[in-house]
């Protein structure tokens, strides 16, 4: 256990930073975002995020994350990689899709933290799932704190 005066100065340290702005979004994403439009680019992924028919556990799960925004989703289907070069111009503010969170591309994206293992109810079979993660664009480390603290309250993995 720490000691109390170890937890007061983590949490003087927390509040000085978010005194300061900090995290913050180079290209304001969280403000943008907020009672406005989220940019979300779908990888198809049965279960997870079905592209033509817009529906899925992950495609819920930022359903829920952009009511938290007061955002509504505006989607985008097409393939992974045309979907994460979008989102390394900035063209997209997040992309879904059973994203492994090991994906290649963590070298031109930020990559929430990864989902819990999981296990789900596929039609007809119960299938293994690796750990996902959504990605979004680098540097955007506000956004990424959102990101990461609505996937932690809200176990966005669980179909």
């Amino acid at each position: 256990m720490r000691p109390p005066h170890a937890i007061a100065a983590g949490l003087a340290i927390l509040l000085a930073l978010a005194g300061c702005g900090l995290p913050h979004d180079p290209d304001g994403t969280t403000a943008r975002v907020a009672g406005a439009t989220l940019r979300v680019g779908v990888v198809h992924a049965p279960g997870w995020s079905d592209g033509p028919g817009l529906s899925g556990a992950e495609l819920d799960a930022v359903r829920r994350f952009a009511a938290s925004l007061d955002a509504e989703p505006a989607w985008t289907v097409a393939g992974e990689s045309q979907l994460m070069q979008a989102l390394a111009r900035r063209e997209l503010d997040l992309v879904v899709g059973a994203i492994p969170a090991d994906t290649p591309w963590n070298a031109h994206v930020a990559v929430s933290r990864p989902y819990p293992a999981t296990r789900y109810a596929a039609p007809g079979a119960e299938i293994a799932v690796a750990e996902h993660a959504w990605t979004l664009p680098a540097g955007e480390n506000r956004f990424l704190v959102t990101v990461e603290a609505f996937l932690e309250r809200d176990g966005a993995s669980a179909p």
